[in-house]
Formats: C-alpha cells, structure tokens, sequence
C-alpha cells in the first residue's frame, strides 16, 4: 500500500470523526509503521523539512504514543464515503506539531499539503503519517493530524511524542 508520511513529527492520542455534508470519514488503524522498500522523496514547501515521502508501509503496532528517534514512523489509514465518483477529489492534509526549527533557523508549528485523489465507488482510503529522518524534526510535543475536504474535517489523529 502506497503511504505519505509528513516529514515532520506527529503522534496520534486522539480520535474525532467528523462528516462533511455527505462525506463520512473513519480511522481504520493508526500507529507505528515500518518502511518496505524504496522510499521515493519529493520537496514540499508545506512542511518544516521542505518534503514529503512516498512509499511502502506494513503496520507494526496500535499506539497514541511515539518515542522519538530517527527512522521511527508513525501514522494511520483512514477512508471516507459520499464523494462525487469524478477523476480529481481535492483533499487537505494538515499536521498541527510543536515548533521545529529549520536547519534556516524558521520555525514551524503547522506543516500543510494538498493532494488529489480518484474515488472508487465514492470511497477514499489512505495511509498518511510521519517518519523522523532529521535530528530537527526530534521534537517532542502533540502531533495533530486533520484531514479536509471543501474545508470541513474529515477526519483528525493526534499522537504524542515523547524521548521516554
């Protein structure tokens, strides 16, 4: 299964499933995952490390809390129903993290991105997460996902990172 992983801290504690008009999201599992195979990475001007990786995830473990380290990923699979059957659904991505600084030296509270995505039977599923890869990003904190469509929540994860 294909993944995003922000490039920034996150950790999920809490679970909030929101509608949008027709459109109802769920979280189907959410924790620690590891990469299995090649990582294809791409720059991002919305994130605190300027990109985002693509790739191959296998879940390991159901869990809120993460423990920093470099390499450790974590995320969750969440899908939606109601969305018109059309070629491009337009979704919003939001991690809300603690502030990162930037080998720049620019902090970061919110990285943002937006992907397209074609539903099937009116039906998204995706795998989103983060992976730490830099010693910046190993910042300790509450990590809140949300997921929008036409601006209203789909869906939001929160994990918490810690050193412990």
């Amino acid at each position: 299964m294909k993944a995003t992983f922000f490039t920034i801290l996150l950790l999920f504690m809490s679970l909030t499933v929101h509608a949008t008009s027709s459109v109802v999201g769920t979280i189907e599992e959410y924790g620690i995952y590891k990469s299995v195979g090649a990582l294809d990475t791409f720059a991002s001007s919305g994130t605190a490390a300027k990109h985002s990786t693509f790739g191959s995830y296998a879940f390991v473990k159901k869990t809120n809390k993460v423990q920093i380290a470099k390499g450790v990923s974590f995320g969750f699979v969440w899908s939606a129903s109601g969305f018109p059957d059309i070629d491009a659904i337009s979704i919003t991505h939001i991690l809300e993290h603690p502030p990162i600084i930037t080998p720049n030296g620019e902090t970061v509270r919110v990285s943002k991105e937006t992907y397209y995505y074609k539903p099937v039977n009116g039906k998204i599923t995706h795998t989103e997460g983060y992976s730490f890869f830099d010693d910046f990003e190993l910042v300790e904190g509450q990590y809140k996902f949300t997921v929008l469509y036409k601006g209203n929540t789909i869906v939001t994860k929160t994990f918490i990172a810690t050193r412990k």
